[in-house]
């Protein structure tokens, strides 16, 4: 099934569109030999109306190897500047997403491209590859993806399931220093554990942090550190948990956005979050004729205190509808 409201371009979809100094090896991009540098631009690739929107990439880069993404929006006919994603490298070698980027028709802040008053129908990309040793090994990519919010969302069609998959907790909050602001990697650990990568939740931290903005929440970065270790990997934005179902169903725990000004909105919750917060959808239940849906939230001191059951109606005004979709590829 296609994700919905998201575009992937993989295989010889990176090979169209004008490109200067990288080549299409093995269902990847790469630099040319002896290039210390190159770029691919895709092709306009057009899109239903949208509000924001969100890219993301897989790639493998190795110690002095940088892949930086660059994405520009149409608004009435008329381009927006390039927006650049930052220059990105594997276990914590990324230089980060950079401030201040804006123009009249889309603003970016960290990962979220948002349409300044009104909606764009299409996008590009350029794709930037770097390696500090011209003769060393190349960055390569193999998957673009962009998910966007639609301007006119559909209507939530959600029915009742009954999917619990045994996915090992994992708690944020012991975690020294940084416990109180590591939900996503935490979230990424758990997931990519599930699969049978087992890391540190530290050590997730550490290589999916932005060193930019000088977080650990940047969806595109935790998604990247996710393909850096074997993972085909996306950010989507979903019209309902309908759309997460299949996921599920497939064995796929999904990492979800949820935001909530007060902690009695979603009763069960450790605290408000008002910045947003990540947490692992480990399945749907339906109980004395009401639905749940089933976490591992890892905002919690024990990781017996990680699973829980958030109430349907609940979870829905809390989630931002987007999720990182984890599946093992090698």
């Amino acid at each position: 099934m296609a994700p919905v409201n998201t575009l992937i371009l993989q295989a010889a979809q990176l090979d169209q569109g004008c490109k200067e100094g990288v080549q299409f090896v093995d269902s990847e991009l790469v630099l040319d030999a002896g290039c210390s540098q190159g770029w691919f631009q895709s092709q306009v690739l057009d899109l239903p109306p949208f509000t924001d929107g969100v890219a993301s990439w897989n790639s493998s880069t190795s110690q002095g190897t940088f892949v930086e993404l660059l994405v520009k929006v149409r608004k009435e006919g008329v381009w927006s500047r390039w927006f650049s994603y930052g220059k990105w490298s594997d276990n914590g070698n990324n230089i980060g997403s950079i401030k201040g980027q804006k123009d009249e028709i889309a603003v970016l802040k960290t990962d979220l491209l948002t349409i300044q008053d009104g909606c764009a129908d299409a996008i590009q990309y350029k794709l930037k590859l770097s390696r500090e040793d011209a003769q060393g090994d190349s960055p390569r990519v193999r998957l673009l993806a962009f998910s966007w919010t639609p301007l006119q969302p559909k209507v939530d069609n959600y029915t009742s399931a009954e999917i619990a998959l045994d996915v090992a907790p994992r708690a944020q909050l012991s975690v020294p220093e940084i416990g109180n602001i590591i939900c996503s990697p935490t979230s990424l650990a758990t997931v990519m554990a599930y699969h049978g990568h087992e890391e540190k939740t530290e050590q997730v931290a550490a290589g999916a942090r932005d060193n930019g903005a000088g977080i650990y929440g940047n969806w595109s970065y935790n998604v990247a550190y996710a393909a850096e270790k074997g993972f085909t990997a996306w950010v989507q934005c979903c019209d309902s948990l309908e759309d997460v179902k299949p996921y599920l169903k497939q064995g796929l725990p999904i990492i979800a956005s949820v935001r909530i000004q007060d902690k009695a909105e979603l009763e069960g919750a450790l605290s408000a979050y008002p910045s947003g917060h990540l947490l692992v959808i480990t399945g749907l239940t339906h109980k004395d004729g009401e639905d749940y849906v089933l976490v591992n939230d890892p905002a919690a001191h024990e990781k017996q205190d990680v699973p829980r059951q958030y109430r349907y109606h609940q979870f829905i005004k809390a989630w931002k509808n987007r999720i990182y979709v984890l599946t093992k590829t090698r």
